[in-house]
């Protein structure tokens, strides 16, 4: 397993009591999510975000990915600009925030969070 993944396992099976978090660990994304739970066949790397939810997902953007935003998170602005064309071009597939996750959930578990925990050690010890 890499780091990344053994950090994600270790952070998950303290912290996390859903009933789903069995078969949905915190490293996989929406779509391997949903094909971890729907029924085979039933959605592939096409499949669309509902329209349901399509206002909310335009907020989560909003909020996380639009360069002025103070909750911006920092990740290669193409990655920003592929999620926002996304949304832009109403082709919200499942699978769009994947390259976004892979991203934070890196910058969490190397030298960002390691330095970060080091600086409240400090702090605290």
């Amino acid at each position: 397993k890499s780091s990344i993944q053994m950090i994600a396992d270790t952070w998950q099976s303290s912290h996390d009591t859903h009933p789903l978090a069995a078969l949905v660990p915190i490293t996989k994304g929406i779509f391997e999510s949903a094909m971890a739970v729907l029924p085979p066949g039933s959605i592939d790397q096409t499949t669309q975000f509902p329209e349901a939810v399509k206002s909310a997902f335009s907020n989560f953007v909003h909020t996380f990915f639009d360069k002025g935003s103070c909750l911006s998170i920092n990740i290669p602005r193409d990655m920003v600009n592929q999620v926002q064309l996304a949304v832009d071009q109403n082709n919200v597939v499942l699978s769009v925030l994947d390259g976004a996750k892979d991203e934070v959930l890196f910058l969490m578990c190397t030298d960002v969070f390691t330095g970060y925990r080091r600086r409240i050690e400090t702090r605290n010890g």
